[in-house]
């Protein structure tokens, strides 16, 4: 038994690698599989580095890649890396569990938190198993390898919060890992970030790459598990071919913004929070104003407040007085609070343990959102979803009162409901009719309820397959949102992204068709398409020409995309390293809160921006986009000091 290159392409070497096999397998699994695994891993290599940037690796030049008899499956590395996949396994299986351990030697040359003490460590593993996972899907290979799935490890335990307290030295199969990789997964599909982008938030903690994604420095295990618990109580396993990404799950579940028309004056303010307490911040002479602060501790009404455990938004018109509320939960219950004077009252207030019609109020186990006028009256109604079944629900009087309480298993016209499986939202008014209809996917395909006669009813829906124009439905790559108004005819179209690329879907009729579908690397303009590292984040009407455009960033810099024709233009593009007035852009750390009118006097959209540094409003500019509020951190909004590293927005 030796290492051998006999018979081998080039004698086993390529630009990284050096392959060899155990001279005592068969010719099946030593030489056609190294030569297998010779033919394909230098374009596995390239998408490997060009996730992390293309970085340099620390380890030397060629890698020597072992392939070793043994049983069904397993891999390390030191280097050398030993493959060992058993007997009569499909080089597929060597090609994974090569790229499972490559990708370690990146997060150890990359040196910012994946690479634990000594090994991976849990976050680690968890993204090595992730990444494996996502060069099958990128080479149309599958989802997963038999026998390597981690999430019921965790799923089938106390569900302890190892997202806030990674293991550097575990990297083996155990509740560590397997939530590990249900996280990643959650920031990957239930929030849409990019696997670039994940990478490149590396960070000693798993909570810590999740602010560096978002900007939000609150505990994010809460919501994470809280979700997972909601459709998988107990200790349940998550089944199917890939038990590792359960999700999406519930509602459409983007942060919801925390701007709002809270004065009803047509201005939006921000919402802040802290562990201290509440804010709400207002543009004023390029600065901010605080039009409210108050202490945890504080009662809005019955409301008792603490932002330990409160968690807040969206802000909508839910009572009809043309004033924004904020929507906020806890383990108490729900509530819904508006501005009164220099302070918030509670509108509306409804405890856990509630029944609501036929459904029982319980936000341990429910999900809330999408949130919209569903009934055309002119207020504010919003989902609730839960492992059973959902419930459309309206504050009436100070109360919240059921439209309508639907069981898993319901048919909605032609939709079988199934809240495990079923992704609700975005809520937008896609036919035109001034009430707002709500998208909803499955693995099955994709559908619009609208609320006729009280309740709901699928005015389109059309199986995974189906071609709208030229777009290719397929709900297990195709990510939805944001929705707006892009070609200016009152109706609210959908962006839909891919690895193939992007399009616009509008509903016609019973189905949909393609306003603009284009692949990687189009330009628009400018810009260079890549919805593996573009984040398409806001839609609005930047311009004021009646018609949403698309503010678009990535690591290169930022954009505002225009529906032009068949396709895009760019109205704007910037690199890093612009000055937009004051601001120095630099996407790496820059967060994109959200959009709206948020400066006196303006009649078009800003974009609320922080950073390390401080907090930004930014307007489009021409060909560029202007700063008309920046302010440092360390900041005296009145008596709100201004702190990124721990204000929500």
């Amino acid at each position: 038994m030796a290492y051998s290159t006999a018979h081998l392409t080039n004698g086993g070497r390529t630009a990284h690698y050096q392959i060899q096999y155990d001279d005592s397998l068969s010719a099946a699994d030593g030489v056609d599989r190294a030569n297998g695994l010779i033919a394909a891993c230098e374009a596995d290599f390239a998408l490997m580095s060009d996730w992390f940037g293309n970085i340099a690796l620390t380890v030397g030049i060629p890698i020597t890649v072992q392939i070793a008899p043994g049983p069904y499956a397993s891999a390390g590395w030191g280097p050398p890396i030993t493959l060992t996949p058993g007997n009569g396994s499909s080089l597929t299986l060597v090609r994974y569990l090569l790229v499972s351990e490559v990708v370690e030697m990146f997060m150890m040359a990359q040196n910012k938190g994946w690479f634990g003490a000594g090994n991976e460590g849990s976050a680690g593993e968890g993204l090595s198993r992730f990444l494996a996972g996502q060069f099958l899907i990128a080479n149309g290979l599958g989802v997963t390898e038999p026998g390597f799935a981690l999430a019921n490890s965790w799923m089938n335990s106390a569900r302890a919060d190892f997202v806030n307290n990674v293991d550097v030295g575990d990297h083996g199969i155990d509740a560590k890992t397997g939530c590990s990789i249900l996280f990643i997964y959650y920031l990957h599909t239930q929030l849409g970030f990019g696997i670039k982008d994940i990478i490149a938030a590396a960070a000693p903690q798993l909570s810590g790459v999740y602010k560096n994604l978002t900007g939000d420095p609150a505990n994010p295990f809460p919501a994470f598990r809280d979700l997972l618990t909601t459709f998988y109580p107990g200790t349940t396993t998550i089944p199917g071919s890939n038990p590792d990404n359960p999700y999406p799950l519930g509602p459409y579940r983007r942060l919801p913004q925390r701007l709002g028309n809270l004065e009803g004056d047509g201005m939006d303010e921000i919402v802040v929070t802290s562990p201290w307490g509440i804010g709400v911040l207002r543009e004023q002479s390029a600065t901010m104003s605080c039009v409210l602060l108050d202490p945890n501790g504080t009662r809005f009404g019955g409301w008792l407040l603490n932002t330990g455990d409160n968690r807040f938004g969206p802000l909508a018109d839910f009572n009809g007085d043309g004033k924004a509320e904020i929507f906020v939960s806890s383990p108490w219950g729900i509530g819904f609070l508006e501005r009164s004077g220099s302070s918030l009252t509670s509108t509306g207030m409804t405890a856990n343990g509630t029944a609501i019609g036929a459904w029982t109020l319980n936000t341990a186990a429910n999900q809330f959102g999408p949130f919209g006028d569903i009934d055309h009256d002119g207020t504010v109604e919003f989902f609730a979803t839960s492992a059973t079944g959902l419930a459309v629900l309206k504050l009436v009087n100070g109360g919240v009162t059921a439209m309508q309480v639907a069981s898993n298993g319901t048919r909605f016209g032609g939709w079988l409901l199934g809240t495990t499986g079923n992704q609700i939202g975005p809520a937008a008014d896609f036919d035109g009719d001034g009430a707002d209809e709500v998208l909803i996917t499955s693995a099955w395909g994709i559908g619009i309820l609208k609320f006729i006669n009280g309740a709901l009813t699928a005015i389109m829906l059309q199986p995974n397959g189906t071609r709208f124009g030229g777009w290719l439905l397929n709900t297990a790559d195709n990510v939805f949102g944001p929705v707006a108004d892009f070609d200016g005819d009152g109706r609210k179209e959908i962006l839909v992204s891919s690895p193939w690329g992007i399009g616009i879907l509008k509903l016609a009729g019973g189905t949909m068709t393609a306003l603009m579908l284009q692949p990687n690397g189009t330009r628009f303009g400018g810009w260079l398409l890549n919805t593996h590292d573009n984040r398409l984040t806001f839609a609005a009407d930047y311009n004021g020409d009646g018609a949403a455009e698309i503010f678009v960033s990535s690591p290169w810099g930022v954009g505002i995309l225009k529906l032009s024709g068949g396709t895009m233009t760019a109205l704007m593009l910037q690199p890093n390293g612009t000055r937009f007035g004051g601001w120095l852009l630099n996407t790496a750390d820059n967060h994109f809160v959200g959009t709206g009118r948020l400066v006196g006097g303006g009649t078009n959209p800003g974009i609320l921006v922080t950073s390390p540094w401080g907090i930004g409003v930014l307007e489009l500019a021409g060909g560029t986009m202007t700063s008309a509020m920046l302010q440092p951190n360390g900041t005296r909004f009145g008596g709100w000091l201004l702190a990124t590293g721990d204000n929500t927005f």
